[in-house]
């Protein structure tokens, strides 16, 4: 009863422009920024997102498919083929899609001291006749990765890798922080907590995407999660904002 319930309060709820979900959570990373009401994306993800409703940044540094339903761009693998990462992460999973029908592969990753380190518990999920995704789930070796190198069995054509950078979790989520700052120039609303979980990086303090607290030796802010999440990294995004004296 409660799931349908759910469900139907997906269907019925309006949200801004770009947005989508029960609470309007996400944000669209559609290619033209062209999302249906529930998040799916006509034609395709934006180059930098893959996935489930497009909400997991890619930052392999290597072909990729704005659309992923041709095969224009092709990279044919006779046996390995390494592909460094645009941004340093912590390696969760990756999704490979190939030309030809292909049931699994091996890779290890570059860790930033410059050591290959296999994934000693990994797990191989066939999307569909060409698609791979490939779990890592090695927790005691974990450390934050550079580059990927596959390994097949066979010559293949590769047409896409997307290599996940994580879900933006924080993403609408409830806040709470110490004194919001204010002065003659900006008032609280340019500095409130939920600002900096808008999904904008933008750091012009003007485009109200900060918080900001008051002068403080205890400051604070804090973030509270619908759900149990494991964390694998943080990324902040913070400006001195000098123009702000008053």
């Amino acid at each position: 009863m409660q799931q349908e319930k759910s469900q139907r309060e997906s269907v019925t709820t309006i949200c801004p422009a770009n947005w989508f979900g029960s609470r309007c959570q996400y944000k669209c990373h559609c290619r033209g920024n062209n999302c249906t009401s529930e998040g799916l994306c006509p034609l395709g993800c934006h180059e930098e997102w893959f996935g489930p409703e497009c909400q997991y940044i890619n930052v392999a540094d290597g072909i990729s498919e704005a659309d992923d339903q041709g095969c224009n761009r092709v990279e044919t693998i006779h046996s390995k083929l390494e592909v460094p990462f645009r941004l340093q992460t912590n390696f969760t999973w990756m999704r490979l899609r190939f030309k030809e029908n292909i049931k699994t592969v091996n890779f290890k990753l570059l860790t930033t001291n410059d050591i290959w380190t296999p994934c000693s518990s990994s797990d191989i999920l066939q999307i569909d006749d060409v698609t791979l995704d490939i779990f890592c789930q090695d927790t005691t070796n974990r450390s934050i990765s550079k580059s990927v190198f596959i390994e097949v069995t066979a010559a293949v054509t590769l047409c896409s890798i997307y290599v996940s950078g994580g879900r933006n979790v924080a993403l609408k989520a409830s806040t709470e922080q110490s004194l919001i700052f204010s002065n003659e120039t900006y008032d609280e609303s340019f500095a409130r907590s939920e600002n900096s979980v808008d999904g904008n990086t933008s750091l012009e303090f003007k485009d109200k995407s900060c918080s900001r607290t008051k002068e403080s030796k205890r400051a604070r802010y804090e973030i509270t999660f619908e759900e149990l999440h494991t964390i694998h990294a943080y990324r902040l995004y913070a400006s001195f904002c000098k123009f702000l004296t008053a």
